[in-house]
This record gives C-alpha cells, sequence and structure tokens, in this order.
C-alpha cells in the first residue's frame, strides 16, 4: 500500500450545513480555536525567495484533475457502494451472529430509516432473525428518506439520506429515486462546497458536503452529467485544499497544531473513506491526515499515567500526550465528545486497515483506542454506520507485540535519509524525533526533540529545537506555563488590561528548552520581547492557509531537521533553525538580522537497560552583534541546586533570581525521579548561570475593594526582594490542595475547564514600579487590575500579595539588570479554570556566555534517573585547534564540529581506562575516514549519511591521542 503527500489550493464555496455528526463534535474545539488563537502577528515580511506559486497552482491543478477524473471513472456500477458491497455483505452477516450480534440487535430495537435500510441490503436474511420481512424493511427505508426530504430535517441530514438511498436503492420507486436526486441539486447547488472559509487549509481538514449524495446517486440514469461533473470538481477540490494536511503530516503523520487540537481532523474522513470503498482503491489510505495521526500520537504518548488530584479514580492515573502546544493538562479520556469521536474514526481506520490485510496495523489502533480512550464509545445502536465499519474482532496488541520502533523521526525520509518531501517536493512533515527505551515499562526513558520545517499555522508556537525528557516523571519540561487565555485580556495599557501569558510567555521561545538571542531593538507587536523566535503571520487569505502559501525558501520556511540516524546505541539528530528567528536569510515585521546561525544536534545515548541512559545537547549560534546575549534554556517542574556557589539578584533564597558564575552542574530532584545537568560549553571564567522560579509574599496593609482597578498604588509590608515592575496576585485564601499540587510530582492538579466562574477569590495587579525597600510605607507604584482575570474582590488587610518568578521575560538583561524582568503569570493566579501545579514550570536554569562575541557554541550532559540512582560524569573534549567540540560522559565520547561545516580531520586527547565508546558526527557524509590512536591506525571506513562513525578502542588509564582525517583516494 502506498502512501502519498500532495499539494494544495482552496477552493472556493461556503458551506450549507454541517455533513457529518462527528463535526458537530467538534464545536467544542472549534471554539476553542477561536479563542485561543496564538500571536497574530501581521506587518510586512522579508521574503528572500517566494517560489513559483503559479507554476505550483499549474501542477497542482493538473494532479488533482487527473485523480479526480480516474476516481470518478472507477466508482462501482450498482447498489451499495457508499461504505457498503455486495462483496463485503457475507462478512458483515456473519459478524452480526458473532462479534456484533449485541450491537446488531440494538439495532433491531432501535429501527429507524438507516437501520431499515442496512437490513434491507442484508437481504433481511433469516439466519439474522429479523423480524420484517426485507421487503417491509425497504419500503420504511423509503418512506424514512421521503420524509427527511419533505421536513429537510437535522436528524435526516443529506448524508444519511444518501446512506438509505443506496443501501435501501432496490425499494425505491423511480418517483422516490427521482426525488433524492432533485433535493441534493437543489441542496448541492451548482458545486460541491468544500469549506467554510474559515475552519480549513493548515488549519483543520476541509469538510466537502456533497460527495457522498452524488456518489450514491451517480450513475443510476438520474442526471449522471451533473453528478460526473459535481463529484470531479468535488474531489478535485477537496484534494487540493487538503494537501495542506498531507503536507504537514508528511509521510508518516503528524499534525503541526499540537496533540490536542488533532480533534480538528477529520472532515475529509467519510467523503474519503466513502470514495475508497465505492472505488475499491487506496484513495482513503492515500490522503486521509487521520489515517496516520494514531503514529504521531501513539510516539507521543507517555510511558507513565496521569493521576489528578482529587478525583475518585486517582490512583488509576490516565495516558497523557506529550505536548509542545497546548498544555491542557487534558487526559486522553479527558477530551470528552471530540475524543469520543476520534476514537471511533481511529477504530474504523483500524477496521479497514484489517481489510486491506495490514492485521498488524489493525491491531495496533485497536490498541491504542482502547489504551487511550478507554475503547470504542458506546453507540447504542442508534448508529448503523458505525456498525457496517468497525470491526470489534480485531485484537488489540501494544506497539511491542507489533514491533513498533522505538525511536521514530516523524518528517524524516529514511530510506533515503533526508528530511520528507512530499509530492511536490515540498519539505514536510513535523519534524519530531520520539525516542523511548521501553513500550512497556512505565519507568523508561522518554525523550521528544523536535524542529518543523514550516510554520504551517497560527496555532504553531516559536519553539522550534525544543526538546523534553522525562523519567518516571515529567523532568525537562516540553513547555512551561499552560494555555490560558480567554480571560486574559490585551496588553497593559489596552481597554481590557492585562498581560497575557500566552502571547508573552507561554507560545514564544522563551518557555521552551531553547535558545534565545536577545537584539533589544526587536519586536513583536505590542507584546515582549523575549530573544526569541520570529513572528509569523496568523492569518491571512494567502500566506499559511493554502498550501501555495507554504513554499520551500518563502518566510512560513523555519529550517528543520538535517540529519536523522540511530542504533541500537544512539540516537543522532541535527537541525537548523537560522530561518526560524529574524536572521539573514529572512526577516518578520521590519526587524533586521540578529543571526545568521542557529542550529542544535541532540544526541540520546541509550544504556541496554533504559537506567543509564545519557543526553548531549550541542548548539552553534553566529550572532550578527556581538553584543546580543546568548541564553541556553532548560525548563524545570522542581529547584535546580548549583555545585557552584550564588547571589540572590532579585527576590529571597525560596524565589527569585540566583546567579552563579563557577557553577557547571546541576541537580534536580522531584518525587520519584531527578536530573542530572551538566555545563561544558561555555567554558567555566566565561559562563554565567541564572536559576529562575518560585515566588516570595509580603502583605497588604491597606484592604483593597473589588473595584479597585487601578491606576492606583499598593502598600503593602515590604517591597524588598521584588522587581522594578511587580506582577502580584493577591488572595486571602489558603490554597486548595486539591487545585494547587506544588510538592507532588506524580499528581496533576483538579481541572475546571472554560467556566465563565471564578473558581477562587484573586485579583491580580500589574505595576509600573515600587517604593524603594527602606521607603516607608512601602507601596507598589501605578497599578493596574488585569480585569479580564477574574470580578474583582474585596482583600482584607494581610491578605497575601504574591510574586511569581517562574514565567519572568528577559527585559534588562542587556543592561545586566534582572531587576526589569516581568512575570507573566497565567490565569493571574486561577481567578479562573485550571489548577495549578509544578507540571507547568516552577523553575528555569539560564546559561549564558559572558564575554561578547559573534559566535557561540553550548555543550550540556543530561542524565536522568530514578530518585538516587543517578549519576552523571561528564568532561568537555577539544582539540588543540579549536575545530572539534565534544563530551565524555562515562565510558562514551560524542565528538561535534565547532563550525556547520563537516570535519575532514580533527585529533583530539582523551583520558580513561577500559573500552572507550566514541561517536563522531558531523563529518563528510560516505566519504573515507582515517582514525588513528597514539600514531596508530584504527581502520579506515566511510561515514555514515548522516556524516557519523562510531566505533570503541582500548585505552589504558593514560592520555590517548585520536586523530582523524578524511582519507585521500589513491
Amino acid at each position: 500500500m502506498k502512501y502519498g503527500l500532495a499539494s494544495k489550493k482552496t477552493a472556493a464555496g461556503s458551506s450549507y450545513r454541517q455533513l457529518s455528526r462527528f463535526m458537530t463534535c467538534l464545536l467544542f474545539l472549534a471554539s476553542l480555536t477561536l479563542l485561543c488563537s496564538c500571536t497574530r502577528c501581521a506587518s510586512s515580511e522579508s521574503i528572500d525567495k517566494k517560489g513559483d506559486s503559479s507554476a505550483s497552482d499549474a501542477k497542482a491543478n493538473e494532479w488533482a484533475e487527473s485523480v479526480a477524473t480516474d476516481m470518478v471513472s472507477k466508482i462501482r456500477k450498482g447498489h451499495p457502494r457508499i461504505y457498503l458491497t455486495p462483496e463485503r455483505i457475507p462478512e458483515l452477516k456473519r459478524e452480526a451472529l458473532t462479534s456484533k450480534k449485541y450491537y446488531f440487535d440494538l439495532l433491531i430495537k432501535r429501527m429507524k430509516g438507516t437501520q431499515a435500510a442496512l437490513f434491507y441490503a442484508l437481504d433481511a436474511d433469516k439466519a439474522l432473525s429479523l423480524p420484517k420481512t426485507r421487503a417491509e424493511y425497504g419500503r420504511i427505508a423509503a418512506d424514512e428518506l421521503m420524509k427527511g426530504i419533505r421536513t429537510n430535517s437535522r436528524e435526516l441530514d443529506i448524508r444519511t439520506l444518501a446512506i438509505i438511498y443506496d443501501w435501501a436503492y432496490g425499494a425505491l420507486t423511480d418517483e422516490e429515486k427521482r426525488a433524492f436526486v432533485s433535493y441534493c441539486k437543489a441542496q448541492i447547488g451548482k458545486e460541491v462546497p468544500i469549506h467554510d472559509n474559515r475552519k480549513h487549509g493548515y488549519r483543520a481538514s476541509p469538510t466537502p458536503e456533497g460527495i457522498i449524495p452524488l456518489l450514491a446517486f451517480y450513475g443510476d440514469g438520474f442526471d449522471d452529467a451533473y453528478a460526473k461533473n459535481l463529484l470531479t470538481q468535488g474531489i478535485r477540490d477537496a484534494l487540493l485544499d487538503n494537501l495542506a494536511m498531507e503536507h504537514v503530516g508528511g509521510s508518516k503523520g503528524g499534525y503541526a497544531d499540537g496533540t490536542s487540537y488533532f480533534a480538528q481532523l477529520g472532515g475529509t474522513f467519510y467523503p474519503f473513506l466513502a470514495l475508497g470503498i465505492a472505488t475499491n482503491s487506496d484513495f482513503f489510505f492515500e490522503h486521509e491526515a487521520v489515517v496516520k495521526m494514531p503514529i504521531h500520537l501513539i510516539y507521543s504518548t507517555l510511558p507513565f499515567s496521569i493521576k489528578r488530584a482529587g478525583a475518585k479514580d486517582e490512583g488509576k492515573g490516565a495516558r497523557y500526550f506529550a505536548t509542545f502546544h497546548d498544555n491542557f493538562t487534558l487526559t486522553a479520556r479527558e477530551f470528552g465528545s471530540p475524543g469520543s469521536a476520534l476514537a471511533i474514526l481511529f477504530s474504523i481506520t483500524a477496521a479497514e486497515y484489517r481489510r486491506h490485510g495490514e492485521e498488524k496495523r489493525a491491531s495496533l489502533y485497536s490498541w491504542f483506542v482502547e489504551d487511550a480512550f478507554g475503547g470504542v464509545p458506546y453507540l447504542g445502536g442508534r448508529d448503523a454506520t458505525s456498525f457496517v465499519l468497525t470491526d470489534s474482532s480485531i485484537q488489540p496488541r501494544g506497539p511491542a507485540e507489533v514491533g513498533l520502533p522505538l525511536v521514530e523521526a516523524l518528517g524524516w525520509d529514511d530510506a533515503k535519509g533526508q528530511i520528507d518531501r512530499d509530492r511536490f517536493g515540498k519539505k514536510a512533515g513535523i519534524g519530531w524525533v520520539s525516542m523511548r527505551s521501553s513500550w512497556d515499562n512505565p519507568d523508561a526513558t522518554f525523550a521528544i526533540f523536535k524542529s518543523e520545517p514550516f510554520y504551517y499555522h497560527g496555532h504553531m508556537h516559536r519553539d522550534s529545537l525544543a526538546f523534553m525528557i522525562a523519567k518516571g516523571e515529567e523532568l525537562a519540561l516540553a513547555r512551561a506555563g499552560n494555555y490560558m487565555v480567554w480571560y486574559e485580556g490585551g496588553p497593559l495599557k489596552s481597554e481590557n488590561p492585562g498581560w497575557p501569558q500566552m502571547k508573552d510567555f507561554f507560545s514564544r521561545t522563551i518557555s521552551t528548552n531553547n535558545l534565545l538571542v536577545y537584539d533589544p531593538s526587536e519586536k513583536y507587536r505590542e507584546f515582549s520581547n523575549d530573544g526569541g523566535q520570529r513572528s509569523t503571520k496568523y492569518w491571512d487569505d494567502k500566506w499559511g492557509r493554502t498550501y501555495n502559501g507554504t513554499d520551500n525558501g518563502n518566510y512560513r520556511d523555519i529550517g528543520g531537521l538535517i540529519r536523522f540516524e540511530e542504533t541500537k546505541d544512539y540516537v543522532y539528530a541535527a537541525a537548523d533553525a537560522t530561518r526560524a528567528y529574524n536572521s539573514t536569510l529572512v526577516t518578520s515585521e521590519g526587524n533586521k538580522p540578529k543571526v545568521s546561525l542557529v542550529q542544535r544536534e541532540f544526541v540520546y545515548l541509550r544504556s541496554q537497560q533504559g537506567d543509564q541512559d545519557n543526553f548531549v545537547v550541542y548548539d552553534r549560534i553566529d550572532s550578527i552583534n556581538p553584543e546580543f546575549k546568548k541564553i541556553w534554556l532548560l525548563q524545570l517542574r522542581a529547584k535546580p541546586e548549583f555545585d557552584g556557589k550564588y547571589k540572590v539578584a532579585v527576590g529571597n533564597d525560596m524565589g527569585g533570581i540566583h546567579f552563579s558564575e563557577d557553577t557547571s552542574s546541576i541537580h534536580v530532584q522531584q518525587e520519584r525521579a531527578e536530573l542530572f545537568g551538566k555545563i561544558l560549553l561555555p567554558k567555566g571564567g566565561n559562563r554565567l548561570v541564572r536559576r529562575l522560579g518560585g515566588w516570595m509574599t509580603t502583605e497588604l496593609e491597606e484592604p483593597l475593594k473589588k473595584d479597585d482597578n487601578g491606576p492606583l498604588d499598593i502598600e503593602v509590608k515590604s517591597t524588598d526582594g521584588l522587581p522594578e515592575h511587580p506582577v502580584v496576585i493577591i488572595t486571602s485564601e489558603e490554597p486548595d490542595p486539591n487545585r494547587e499540587i506544588f510538592d507532588r510530582f506524580s499528581v496533576w492538579p483538579q481541572m475546571i475547564h472554560a467556566t465563565s466562574k471564578p473558581v477562587g477569590r484573586r485579583v491580580a495587579y500589574f505595576c509600573d514600579g515600587k517604593t524603594q525597600p527602606d521607603h516607608k510605607p512601602a507601596k507598589l507604584l501605578n497599578c493596574i487590575r488585569a480585569t479580564r482575570s477574574a470580578p474583582g474582590f474585596d482583600m482584607p488587610v494581610g491578605a497575601k500579595v504574591i510574586q511569581e518568578f517562574r514565567h519572568m521575560g528577559i527585559q534588562g538583561i542587556d543592561k545586566g539588570k534582572d531587576s526589569e524582568r516581568i512575570d507573566y503569570p497565567w490565569g493571574y493566579g486561577l481567578g479562573y479554570n485550571y489548577g495549578d501545579g509544578n507540571q507547568y514550570g516552577l523553575w528555569r536554569i539560564e546559561v549564558s556566555p559572558k564575554k561578547p562575541s559573534k559566535y557561540d557554541n553550548f555543550l550540556h550532559g543530561l542524565h536522568p534517573a530514578f530518585k538516587g540512582r543517578g549519576k552523571l560524569n561528564a568532561e568537555l573534549i577539544e582539540s588543540a585547534s579549536g575545530d572539534t567540540y565534544g563530551a565524555k560522559v562515562g565510558n562514551k565520547t560524542v565528538l561535534f564540529s565547532k563550525n556547520p561545516e563537516p570535519l575532514t580531520k580533527g585529533s583530539f586527547t582523551v583520558a580513561g581506562s577500559g573500552t572507550l565508546w566514541q561517536l563522531l558526527c558531523d563529518l563528510k557524509p560516505e566519504k573515507k575516514y582515517q582514525v588513528k590512536q597514539d600514531g596508530k591506525l584504527l581502520f579506515e571506513k566511510a561515514a555514515s549519511k548522516q556524516g557519523t562513525i562510531q566505533f570503541e578502542a582500548a585505552v589504558n588509564g593514560t592520555d590517548s591521542l585520536f586523530e582523524f582525517n578524511e582519507a585521500i583516494n589513491r
């Protein structure tokens, strides 16, 4: 079975009504999409290469027209053909008596039009113990068809009527058939509408409304020319619009908007499935985005379950998808009706895989539905379509049972050893590299490294190069903060004052394990300059919505994976995100370039049992100005300990900004697990390490009234330790142990989602300044309340005034003034919606070089382990010439090129004893190299396609000199 990629063009036309009940289930997510849209940064864009859109349009149109014409020519004659064919009927009868008997009996008890049509299609076989004759069922179905046409009811929508028409075709009179065709023509009109002009393209699957009814009556002699023309047009335009979904999914599947918003997929599911069945082709598998989505979700599923505080089943736990996008804290079973709808679609896909001979994939998908969603939801006999399409006899088999690899690079072409490409040659896929030590062990090591090739759509965040690491618990977080936007309001001086964490922190580079380059003049509209990746237009009619608006080389191109390989000993991935920043390659919003190079290499050093795993992270940054501050970020759940001395810049020892000039190691200990980190580059003497997080508390000295919105000065007990621009949460309530989980790392807080009622008596104020610590009375100056965060509440004297430091920006870092930083609390202190907890990030580490330089490298070793079992021995390796850096971690070494160019030669000295495992990276792909130890030739061999050579050498406790050089052809 071949799976292809594609290309895209938006089709005109507006939606006349929703085609599928499934799409109704997505209303929640659709409304969420509108409310939670990420930073909408529109302005002039500097585009270094626009691409040939007209040529691409022509190729895409030619391709889509050809496929559509071919599909129409393959539509089978006769009936039934919508989801059900004569060849499938014998098996369905057998299932009705065995694996689906209970469901079939419910269909009999709750019979309406589609059930009657199904019984007619099954010939009302006596073995099925149906209480009526085939003719009677045919007449019931026909009457229901005519009723739907007369009443135009929502229950009997046009898709349902098409199924009745097709399944009970032989029972209909010519007059009834003509009535249905006339009804379809009146409803559909002159062309098949493909989408609603809003939810389509890279944002969501198109929703072609009309393909199924046209498919039902094409070839029946009732205006076949009309049906043929519109089927061709509808299939063609649906394919063109759907190319965006195929583009982002790549050959392996995926969805760039996160592992919650995937519920926006499915608009083409039933039309494409119907076309595949009616033509006996692989059309459904080749073009439907939902088909491959479970692979993305399976590789995103954490090995361990999540427990919810205060829940009835707190001890049981549930699966959670690691996400770099929407930290909703939703477990898979908390998706509600969208989750149930997707579970049905995944189950149908599993059944189709079985019918096409793909038993392993069918078993895997069935396992996934059971494991993540608790199985197929109860259908109650009301849905004859799901009875026809699902297969409850599939034996669920997990990833280990079916042999699913432990490592997968979504968006990478393994055969060609390069980034994935779609059918028109564009980079494709989501660029997620997922890795774990085991499928069946909840204590497995788990990590994801990501680098998308495009900023496909507005719900993507500015987080290319981010990574996360877990071991029994999340350790290095995918993202700090939370997706809170409904009640945040706008910038501080706006009509609805607030300072949204969403747009200033959570959706930005600063909230991830990433790299910042701070140009003080860089602009992000009215939002803060976090030093991170550039703004890109969120939404318009061309860029980011249509396939031809997202081309290689235009301003939505943000780089992507450049190398990937895996063996039993290691996983190696490298990515270039230069284009994700305002760079010499591309800029946004009238900004000037700040970098000419940003690259990251990520190595997972695997141990045999998964209990001694290590990670090496290596970075290159070339900035335009040596004065631009560079920052390496690590987001954490617990407070990291330094091995060096530190000073408090802001706050106090319990919470604030702490800095150290002699720290080289960090250690984070949680409830079950711990993380060790070693800073190898920048070198000692040129290294500044900051620790940010926690909070400090003072008290209210004068009461506040609920309508004190400001500007006003707030008298407090002390301003000592507060930043220059305090952002405070004020409350007289005691913490709720079910909603504020800071000291338990295996339990999440209770979740209250999207409520319009406050769940806590808290207010938040943004203040322009403060009195000096020795000034009495102590005051916060010119404060404005975040009026959208919650209704006002009276606050008494003695109420807690809380200043957080865990989600701070980097204002003032260019001047060495950490006191100028501003914190962006999410939800303004739980006025609405979610509980709070350590999984949103309580602390972070920032590593920076002290000396100004255009070019800098960062090198870190990370070791996840269970509490009390971890140890990290890591040291820097470098060549005498300075062109090679590496890390020796235990008895393993990993070497990199200082610069982006491949290494042709190098030398380095390593001390140790026993067998030393070594990995040379950044060599010329497939070129031969000679490797020597202490002057003696060890071997000559070619580097891999990804430019690596792995070998082992014996060392005797003294320094050994290793040399490598490209072999000269003789």
